[in-house]
């Protein structure tokens, strides 16, 4: 993914390093927990970027880990988490949709009937769409 490397590279000016990647055992249990509590298995290109790097806040962009994890700076919410607390609990209109991360102004998502990436604002306008997970990481990082 271009966007993880234009990242990257922006860090090591500043002596700082992306997170590390999930582990093969995050990975499953995200699957599982996934398909147990929202219904869909992650889709296979949020799982390569979390074999690259184990969630993201970065300059105002959260793309979110593969679970919450406790006592970390910064606190990246996990995603089957967020998804269940904040997209199925507190809003409407989420229940065939997986939210991947977000940033002030807009959120990115996958619809699961579509089968389309969105970036959508709130209360779920679509700005755009995308073919893949890659594409949506690329435009969230667009103005980074």
């Amino acid at each position: 993914m271009k966007s993880l490397q234009l990242i990257r590279d922006t860090l090591a000016k500043f002596d700082e390093e992306l997170p590390p990647p999930a582990s093969k055992t995050q990975i499953d249990r995200l699957v599982k927990r996934s398909q147990k509590s929202l219904g869909a298995p992650p889709p296979e290109g949020y799982l390569d970027f979390l074999r690259q790097v184990d969630g993201l806040d970065f300059n105002g962009l959260m793309i979110y880990a593969s679970s919450q994890l406790p006592d970390t700076e910064p606190d990246v919410p996990g995603f089957v988490e967020i998804n269940l607390e904040r997209f199925r609990g507190d809003l409407t209109g989420f229940e065939r949709t997986l939210v991947f991360g977000e940033d002030s102004q807009q959120f990115y998502a996958l619809n699961l009937d579509s089968a389309v990436y969105r970036a959508e604002t709130w209360p779920g306008t679509v700005l755009k769409e995308f073919k893949t997970f890659s594409e949506l990481l690329d435009y969230a990082t667009k103005d980074l």
